[in-house]
């Protein structure tokens, strides 16, 4: 739906650009670009999000017997994980975001909070109404460190978890023909 809002957006941002309305071209171009930018990484963080549960559910018995490394970062069932929440908003539509998972403790787990951050508090208030609400609890939650969560914690629902993010993701994790980590599932 966000897609074809976005491709009417640029096709009248062209018709304004061609026929010389270059100031309404330059406002819905830049829409569409910003908008676009946001979509593009919501896809890609959520992305990340779910690569990161198929690597848990793949070492799962790894990290219940001691541990096991994920990036260089040792995962053990008392690691802390970290989401950060991002708020972007424009007249009436307001959307809210999480980061994915990331170990708390880690150079990304703090450039994801400060980016995150920085996005709600440039970007959540233009909403009416519902930015003015999220975004101070966004900004908030991130200040406080986000949503912490234990690898221990997350393991047992962390099937629930897999089948949501691919649902938000809208991809087929479970099909077998595409290289995920899906194929060392049991």
């Amino acid at each position: 739906m966000a897609l074809v809002i976005l491709l009417i957006l640029l096709v009248a941002g062209l018709v304004h650009l061609v026929m010389g309305h270059f100031a309404d071209a330059g406002v819905l171009l830049g829409f569409v670009a910003i908008v676009g930018a946001v979509l593009h990484l919501m896809r890609r963080e959520r992305q990340k999000g779910l690569d990161f549960l198929l690597w848990l559910q793949t070492n799962q018995q790894s990290i219940e017997k001691g541990w096991s490394y994920y990036q260089d970062r040792k995962v053990t069932p008392n690691t802390v994980l970290a989401q950060y929440q991002a708020c972007v908003s424009l007249f009436l539509l307001t959307l809210r975001f999480r980061s994915p998972r990331r170990i708390v403790g880690s150079p990304e787990n703090q450039s994801t909070g400060i980016v995150y951050t920085l996005i709600s508090a440039v970007a959540g208030w233009w909403g009416i109404p519902w930015g003015f609400v999220y975004t101070p609890q966004a900004i908030y939650r991130n200040l406080k460190g986000g949503y912490r969560q234990t690898v221990r914690e997350l393991l047992p629902n962390l099937a629930a978890e897999i089948a949501h993010a691919d649902k938000k993701l809208g991809s087929r994790a479970n099909d077998v023909s595409q290289p995920t980590f899906a194929t060392a599932r049991k």
